[in-house]
């Protein structure tokens, strides 16, 4: 996931992810929230004028 903003100010940006069937995340590049057994919430910040990228390695089981 990434996102671009292009103000001249940094902002704050959600990014939520919903995954099905049982998971469990094995890495990730930025902290994450659980919200509920199918998504997560990241809470990042995006640089003025630039870009913020969040990655995350998820092993799923169906």
């Amino acid at each position: 996931m990434s996102e671009a903003k292009r103000t001249a100010h940094c902002r704050a940006a959600t990014l939520l992810e919903h995954l099905f069937g049982q998971w469990e995340i094995l890495e990730s590049s930025d902290e994450y929230e659980k919200i509920d057994a199918f998504t997560i919430e990241f809470r990042v910040t995006v640089p003025a004028k630039g870009t913020k990228t969040v990655s995350y390695r998820v092993e799923r089981r169906f």
